[in-house]
């Protein structure tokens, strides 16, 4: 995954294949002071802005078979705006955001890569996998984070889920700079990278 110049992700150590269970351990997640950044932003934020649908992670246990995320539902502001207010709000109110990347390996043996526009406003410039994003809480409800990745394949890279043959998880990375948790996968395509690219 491709971080910023000087600020390197941290990858959890973790085995091969180990399973990753998201849990959410509130349906409510309280926040007064991030609240008021939130009031105060600039630009008021639109009402679907507002809604929960995003997954702040809270913390994490990692046992021999597998890593809970311990998760909140949090708003698309929210996301936002502790971007810019993480220092000045309670610890209590801090999380990280949810994150996935995948790299996918078609079915004549090609990574599947893009090359970001210098417009961009995160990593721009730069070569990245072809499918990554934030994972939205309806994706993990049943707390599995592969099925979130396979819907993000499917919408950023036009794969059907059925095209997909293989995908494991390869790890976690901690981006410390931004407060992100990204979930690393690999996964492989029957397809060739021609007809990737193509569709």
């Amino acid at each position: 995954t491709q971080v910023e110049r000087g600020k390197p992700a941290r990858r959890w150590s973790i085995r091969q294949r180990m399973p990753i269970r998201i849990e959410f351990v509130d349906d409510k997640f309280e926040t007064p002071s991030l609240d008021d950044h939130i009031r105060a932003w600039p630009e008021p934020f639109p009402a679907h802005d507002l809604q929960a649908r995003k997954v702040g992670v809270i913390g994490y246990a990692q046992g021999h078979n597998e890593i809970v995320l311990k998760c909140v539902p949090v708003s698309w502001a929210q996301y936002v705006a502790s971007t810019k207010a993480r220092d000045e709000v309670p610890i209590r109110e801090r999380f990280h955001r949810l994150a996935g990347s995948c790299l996918m390996i078609s079915g004549d043996e090609n990574l599947i890569l893009t090359f970001r526009s210098k417009r961009a406003e995160r990593y721009p410039d730069v070569w990245h996998v072809g499918a990554a994003g934030y994972i939205e809480r309806a994706d993990v409800e049943g707390g599995n984070p592969m099925l979130a990745m396979l819907r993000e394949i499917h919408e950023e890279m036009n794969l059907p889920i059925s095209a997909v043959t293989f995908i494991e998880t390869l790890g976690i990375c901690e981006h410390r700079q931004n407060a992100i948790y990204e979930i690393c996968f690999r996964a492989k395509t029957r397809r060739a990278a021609a007809q990737v690219l193509a569709d």
